[in-house]
């Protein structure tokens, strides 16, 4: 039994907003108050639609933190900014606020100026606790600067390039990109992943002779070099190519320590950790993320081995045992578990002081989530992929969402977590009326209350 359902507004960014309706029983699944809107129905799920060819508004949604005035905001794709001039197939990006003047039937970018289009922001502290500036690395590497209020312009940009090593010409860099306080207790590092494409005089490729080195940009004033380029402080081998392939990397203070430890998916499903214990040290995080197992295949073998997917459908870190806003980071994993019906589930591993220390293992969760089906709901797939949604009740609980399909189409399950944490769905709704996925979900306030939206 939950502390408390959900009885706050509730709900979806620029697609879809929830408003509490009351709670009705159902089966083991779900909680006995579950709340379940409909899309369609006014007061429960407000829609709106785009009005052009290819508009696809709502696709990307990104969040970006919250503004000066404490609200969140949020990056999405599809707003009309210029329906005469602007083609179909390449509707900007506009930054829409939270706040007690959001509108679902008149969204109002923020007059928030430059920021760059069709990316996937990482904003850390790159020169200044004071300044939150923003690392792109699709479409090339480098660095937004932030100004004082916050806004970006496309003149105040850094590009990263690195120093090359050995008869090494410039190959791919990038493949994973690690942000944390490395060298530095204030300000954040930037650590890259880059191969070499080794050739001869002639220009002819040498077989197996690439390599994987690790590169460090150092945070600081030296790094912030507006339209100019910053290059790597250092250099460390990793290993010869195709011998270290990572899936997802994520990076999260697991331990409560105020620094990000680094994790990667390493070939077929291995867990590879990188503990952050000053002092940094290039070549001991290489040899880290090499050799450090948190998690082996062999070690867990109910576990369903991959055959044409993925061992992980997903991993994520977000604060599922504790509160929104204090406490380490859990670690969240997406495994199938032999289920007769192929079903994914969702799989928590607590952290705190002691999480690296030792192998994680699948039949010692702190807790695990089948899909609604297992628990006697109606059949349909589930990704077991968590996505944190933050406070919506009011309680400091945080509110995760776990989305999956019915055969009338995509559904989404929302679970308060915390001291209220359990299997049981708090919410659910299907997205029968609108067709297909559910897909690009945020938090964002849509009144003046300061809950998640």
């Amino acid at each position: 039994m939950k502390q408390r359902a959900l009885s706050r507004s509730v709900g979806l960014v620029v697609l879809i907003s929830l408003i509490w309706a009351g709670g009705s029983a159902r089966a083991q699944w779900a909680d006995p108050n579950v709340y379940v809107p409909h899309v369609g129905t006014p007061g429960e799920i407000d829609t709106i639609y785009g009005s052009k060819p290819g508009q696809m508004l709502g696709d990307g949604l990104i969040s970006l933190g919250p503004g000066p005035d404490g609200f969140a905001r949020v990056l999405t794709r599809g707003y009309l900014n210029n329906p005469d001039t602007t083609p179909y197939s390449s509707f900007g990006w506009d930054v829409l606020a939270g706040g007690p003047n959001f509108n679902l039937k008149d969204l109002i970018p923020q007059n928030f100026g430059f920021f760059p289009q069709g990316v996937s922001p990482r904003f850390a502290h790159f020169r200044s606790t004071r300044f939150r500036d923003v690392f792109v690395s699709n479409g090339g590497l480098r660095i937004y600067w932030a100004d004082s209020n916050g806004y970006f312009d496309s003149t105040r940009v850094t590009y990263l390039g690195w120093k090359k090593k050995g008869r090494g010409n410039e190959g791919e860099i990038g493949g994973f990109s690690y942000i944390a306080h490395l060298s530095s207790d204030t300000v954040d590092d930037i650590v890259l992943d880059c191969v070499t494409d080794w050739r001869d005089s002639t220009g002819k490729y040498i077989p197996k002779s690439d390599s994987i080195f690790v590169v460090i940009f150092k945070g600081g004033t030296n790094l912030c070099q507006p339209g100019d380029t910053a290059f790597n402080d250092d250099a460390a081998y990793l290993s010869p190519i195709n011998s270290s392939e990572r899936g997802d990397v994520i990076s999260a203070d697991f331990r409560g320590v105020g620094r990000n430890d680094w994790l990667g998916v390493g070939d077929s499903g291995t867990l590879y950790y990188y503990k952050n214990d000053p002092p940094f040290s290039l070549s001991r995080f290489a040899n880290a993320i090499l050799y450090d197992t948190l998690y082996t295949l062999w070690e867990n073998r109910e576990i369903a081995t991959p055959k044409n997917y993925f061992y992980w459908q997903g991993l994520a870190a977000l604060r599922v045992f504790g509160t929104t806003t204090s406490g380490p980071m859990d670690l969240e994993g997406s495994l199938d578990r032999n289920d007769p019906l192929g079903l994914w589930t969702a799989n928590f591993w607590r952290g705190g002081p002691d999480f690296g220390s030792h192998r994680l293992y699948a039949r010692d969760t702190t807790m695990c989530i089948h899909a609604p089906y297992y628990y006697g709901g109606v059949y349909g797939s589930f990704s077991g992929v968590a996505g944190a949604c933050g406070d919506m009740t009011g309680t400091g609980n945080p509110v995760i969402q776990i989305g999956g399909t019915t055969p009338g189409g995509g559904n989404s399950n929302y679970y308060v977590m915390g001291k209220a944490a359990d299997a049981m769905v708090d919410m659910y709704f299907e997205g029968t009326s609108i067709g297909g996925r559910i897909e690009g979900e945020d938090t964002i306030t849509a009144d003046g209350d300061r809950y998640g939206d």
